[in-house]
């Protein structure tokens, strides 16, 4: 048995039985040992076996002290949460191990690169700079869309590999809607009209609110981060344009370009769901925009054709083709289309404005003050506008 205290932190480890022969100098030691700790560790990786009086000596340490068991074989996590231990005590499993060596490569994103890893799973091995909280927010969320009736990947294992997270999916058979359009062009409009219809569907399907972020708190949430940057006019525009959209608990993606849709047979697959959440649909909308038009208006000259052909699939005016088709779709049964997509336009600049502020790549900072100044030139005389045409949408 090896002790460890850092931080009020004692973590405890190399402990193979707990039984009956040892339970009482295990618990002895821990209390002798503790001092001014105010939570305790219990490593069980090397943890073959536990017996209803190692089970006790835990219980006793739970009385005193914030207890929780980490590492626990799937043997050893049978064994609590058949005695009910589980509900008491928090128990993490040990973590699969897996290497991707020689494996596939199958996409690339910002947060992590997915390998083929057996013909029926794959793997998304997250980048270094995501903790083990983010992963499992991940990995939830996927599980809760997926309850919740959206079609998404199926999540298995939180696993790690070379000092790294990553999350185990079921392997999709299918391509994607950009591999589709480019394997067949002319059927473009065809793809893109289901890819409205798909997500509008999306969008119509109620979640909890209990389970999933609320995508306007999330805006809200990165405008105050953002307020330092701003003028007090500006802070309080911006946050009056957030209000302004309706409260509805619809599901919203919230990056749902065509590289994140799955085509398998007759189905249809979101993936990439870290950041999907409730909300109106015009968050979609608004998401969207930012990836397909803003690329192909003036603002963005500077930007390289070949860079948003490399992230999004397409050109520039591929892009802003693929919004026209798109959003013309999505909105066919709505009045004031044009005044709808302009507004769409300046919620885009919002939302690109303020994730550039904490993330220079986006954009440089003369562009941000060109998008700030449309942003106020627009928004300020129209805010009462936006207000009635969000609450007809």
């Amino acid at each position: 048995m090896k002790t460890d205290i850092a931080d009020q932190v004692m973590t405890i480890s190399h402990v193979e039985r707990l039984t009956v022969d040892n339970a009482a100098g295990f618990e002895s030691t821990v209390f002798e040992n503790a001092d001014d700790s105010k939570r305790i560790v219990f490593d069980a990786k090397d943890l073959a076996y536990i017996s209803s009086a190692g089970l006790r000596a835990l219980l006793k340490i739970k009385k005193k002290y914030d207890l929780t068991v980490i590492n626990a074989s799937q043997e050893i996590y049978d064994i609590f949460e058949t005695t009910g231990f589980h509900e008491m005590i928090p128990i993490k499993k040990k973590r699969k191990q897996i290497h991707v060596d020689g494996c596939e490569v199958i996409g690339t994103g910002g947060t992590g690169t997915i390998y083929r890893i057996d013909r029926e799973t794959v793997a998304k091995v997250f980048n270094s700079n995501f903790d083990l909280a983010a992963v499992e927010r991940e990995h939830d969320t996927t599980r809760n869309a997926l309850v919740s009736g959206i079609p998404a990947m199926i999540p298995f294992d939180i696993a790690e590999c070379d000092g790294k997270y990553a999350i185990v999916y079921e392997l999709l058979s299918g391509r994607n809607y950009v591999d589709a359009i480019k394997d067949n062009p002319e059927k473009k409009s065809d793809y893109l009209c289901d890819y409205a219809g798909f997500l509008r569907k999306m969008n119509q399907t109620a979640i909890s609110p209990d389970k999933f972020k609320s995508h306007k708190q999330t805006y809200l949430d990165l405008l105050f981060r953002a307020k330092e940057k701003l003028s007090e006019e500006e802070y309080r525009l911006y946050r009056d344009l957030f209000e302004a959209i309706p409260d509805e608990y619809g599901f919203i993606h919230g990056d749902c370009h065509l590289k994140n849709i799955m085509l398998c047979n007759d189905e249809r697959m979101i993936i990439d769901l870290e950041g999907c959440g409730y909300g109106h649909y015009f968050f979609e909308l608004i998401a969207i925009c930012c990836d397909y038009k803003l690329p192909g208006l003036p603002m963005f000259c500077g930007m390289k054709d070949f860079v948003v052909e490399m992230v999004m699939g397409f050109g520039k005016a591929g892009c802003l083709d693929i919004w026209n088709i798109f959003f013309e779709e999505y909105m066919r049964d709505k009045d004031d289309k044009d005044a709808i997509d302009e507004m769409c336009t300046v919620y885009a600049y919002l939302r690109h404005t303020l994730n550039a502020y904490f993330n220079p790549l986006l954009a440089p900072d003369f562009i941000i003050d060109e998008m700030k100044g449309y942003i106020w030139d627009a928004a300020s005389k129209s805010i009462s506008k936006y207000k009635e045409l969000l609450k007809r949408m």
